[in-house]
């Protein structure tokens, strides 16, 4: 996890905050930004894929950024007891605190899919990884057609 830097700026369209270049993010690696006192994760994978969610285990509240991000652990083969085989094309996220998993694409607890934590829209556009998540508005009063001024997120740890 990097520290010290500040996202981009919230956009205009549809909630979309852009938290930085998609060449800003490692693959499997994660930056957690502080957006309106909510932490979250964004994950790059591979390539273009990227994910974000909450930076807490629904658990115990761990933090689930500094824990183990990998590919899942699954059986190949029916009858071949032990063969297992790590599946590049579902990334997990480990809780440090009691590696409790997840998919970083859905949230849904590996071993039980009605535990999740909670995962927000991204998108890639024009080489800018864009965050979809509700800011609160905590704009001081102005007139209706005048532009909403939002801070910018700034990464955790700064």
């Amino acid at each position: 996890m990097e520290s010290g830097e500040r996202g981009g700026a919230p956009r205009p369209d549809a909630g979309m905050i852009d938290v930085g270049g998609l060449d800003e993010f490692p693959e499997r690696s994660v930056r957690v930004f502080s957006i309106e006192g909510r932490e979250v994760g964004v994950m790059r994978w591979r390539g273009d894929e990227v994910f974000a969610f909450h930076n807490r285990c629904p658990h115990q509240g761990g933090p689930l950024c500094r824990g183990f991000f990998g590919p899942k652990l699954v059986s190949r083969g029916p009858g071949v007891p032990g063969r297992l085989e790590a599946d590049d094309d579902l990334p997990i996220v480990v809780c440090p605190w009691h590696k409790w998993e997840f998919e970083a694409a859905t949230g849904r607890g590996v071993w039980d899919p009605n535990y999740r934590v909670r995962t927000y829209p991204i998108k890639i556009e024009e080489g800018r990884v864009l965050l979809g998540m509700r800011v609160p508005r905590r704009d001081k009063p102005r007139d209706a057609d005048a532009p909403a001024e939002a801070k910018a997120p700034a990464e955790a740890g700064a």
